[in-house]
């Protein structure tokens, strides 16, 4: 078991667990509570760090392989599609998550969709998850290492760029 796969296993029934959190779940929160869902109950600000954290890991990675242009080579993997399509599909964490799933707007598959304007819309709650887990792992371990061993455990080619 992974780290990222270890803290969603740990977090899946707590029902205050913030990166598992998202904010369209405030209006299920309100229903069932009869409140607004506390802010550092979702994952908005967590997924910030972890969107860092990653570019931080992916960076260092690219840079020690003598990566020549780590700007462009690091966007393939920061990107939503690839945190929905790949990361979050692989550990099923729609399953985990906690949204509003009555809201027809919110799709509930690993397929990645932007708008006409090049927005990213639907799906962008599911990338975001991913990023406030990355962003938890790193803070409860007080070390990049594991966000290093989950990167390249999901993009083992980043071993071989040049």
């Amino acid at each position: 078991m992974d780290y990222f796969e270890e803290y969603i296993s740990k977090h899946k029934h707590d029902e205050n667990c913030a990166a598992l959190t998202c904010p369209s779940y405030g209006e299920v929160y309100k229903k069932n509570y009869h409140k607004e869902v506390p802010k550092n109950q979702m994952n908005s600000n967590l997924a910030t760090l972890g969107d860092a954290v990653l570019k931080l890991v992916l960076c260092k990675i690219l840079l020690e392989n003598g990566c020549e242009n780590i700007s462009e080579q690091k966007k393939k993997y920061e990107c939503d599609k690839i945190l929905i399509e790949q990361i979050a599909k692989k550990y099923d964490l729609l399953k985990y998550m906690k949204f509003n799933s009555n809201d027809e707007k919110i799709k509930q598959e690993y397929i990645y969709y932007k708008s006409k304007n090049n927005k990213t819309i639907h799906t962008k709650y599911i990338a975001t998850t991913v990023e406030a887990i990355i962003a938890t792992v790193y803070l409860e371990h007080k070390s990049l290492d594991p966000i290093r061993e989950l990167v390249t455990e999901w993009f083992p080619e980043l071993k071989f760029l040049n």
